[in-house]
């Protein structure tokens, strides 16, 4: 639980704009011209102990 608590924070943390209840105080707007897009997050285990993370971000058309 704890590394899926981890990659949310960091997606939220990529994401540069305020959209419902994930407001950010650094963007407080909303941004619609680029909106359809969607993080596609990849957590595999490597060695003892480590996490390989990858955060995407796939424009939906």
């Amino acid at each position: 639980m704890l590394n899926t608590a981890s990659l949310i924070a960091k997606a939220a943390l990529q994401r540069t704009e305020s959209r419902g209840d994930h407001y950010r105080q650094d963007f407080p707007c909303e941004i619609n011209h680029g909106w359809r897009q969607k993080q596609i997050i990849h957590c595999r285990k490597k060695e003892k102990g480590k996490v390989d993370e990858q955060i995407k971000v796939a424009t939906i058309t």
